[in-house]
């Protein structure tokens, strides 16, 4: 199905789109790399074609997104029945997959719900729904912007906002900001900077939506430098995989004493370190693990 999106070209799977720095700028650009054309330029526009008939008119209407065109394929299948012949009258394996827009798509996804537990079972009438508001809150996250006839368009700018930029911002400034152009949000963490934002800058949300406003989870454990050197935080509260991670990132190394939860550390907070030094920390089960 990706190679039909794509025109009929294969192409190597990728993890990782960008690596983008703390202000928002891109480092590095994975770029794509073609493995094959499995399927001519041609029969991709015909499938794309059926695909989108699918999604609009189809058994697959009901992942139709307003403004989106989205083209995707139902499937229910019958399951096989351990150690016999044939197929189970009772339980299915319901799915849809689709991609959007068509014109250019952005993102393809696959739902596949195995047995649902509800008397109506057909992927187009239970999975299709969900790649649909997947796609709704995805595809405005990535900045595309639905396409309207024009009656459409106008009617719904006045019920839409922009959203604007307010990573790295402090949190004050960030919810004045909001707060003006009458946007609710709601915040995810702890830390007095804006880490990132959903949906992004520069998207069209219903004013009644709320923007998603996320902070480091590694803020209030930042550590602070002394030319090459490094002073070490506090690391109490924290699971061994968590202070595992920050040490890693301050290029030192873990010597974990027990299990559960930072307790104390050797050398303490405030001590200057050079990279490559070891730090011991203790751990202790947390109390709802105790007997």
């Amino acid at each position: 199905v990706a190679a039909v999106a794509n025109g009929g070209y294969l192409l190597k799977p990728q993890i990782v789109k960008e690596i983008v720095s703390a202000n928002g700028k891109v480092k590095h650009k994975f770029e794509r790399q073609l493995v094959r054309q499995v399927i001519s330029a041609k029969t991709a526009t015909l499938m794309n074609q059926l695909l989108l008939q699918v999604v609009t008119n189809g058994s697959g209407i009901r992942a139709y997104l307003e403004g989106f065109r989205v083209a995707g394929k139902t499937a229910t299948a019958q399951k096989v029945v351990a150690g016999e012949r044939g197929y189970s009258n009772s339980k299915v394996i319901s799915s849809f997959v689709g991609y959007a827009p068509v014109e250019h798509p952005q993102i393809l996804a696959l739902v596949i719900l195995d047995e649902p537990g509800v008397p109506v079972r057909f992927g187009g009438v239970i999975a299709a729904p969900v790649i649909g508001n997947i796609f709704k809150d995805a595809l405005r996250y990535l900045g595309v912007k639905p396409r309207y006839e024009a009656e459409v368009a106008e009617k719904l700018s006045s019920e839409e906002v922009i959203v604007p930029n307010v990573r790295n911002l402090p949190i004050t400034e960030a919810e004045g900001i909001l707060q003006k152009k009458q946007i609710s949000y709601r915040l995810l963490g702890k830390g007095s900077y804006v880490f990132d934002q959903m949906p992004k800058a520069g998207a069209r949300i219903n004013r009644n939506s709320k923007v998603i406003l996320y902070f480091d989870p590694k803020e209030q454990y930042q550590y602070k430098t002394r030319g090459s050197q490094l002073v070490l935080p506090n690391f109490q509260g924290l699971s061994i995989r968590k202070v595992n991670e920050l040490l890693i990132d301050m290029g030192l190394k873990l010597e974990a004493k027990g299990t559960g939860i930072a307790a104390g550390q050797e050398p303490p907070p405030g001590t200057v370190l050079a990279h490559g030094a070891s730090v011991k920390v203790f751990f202790t089960p947390k109390t709802d693990d105790l007997p």
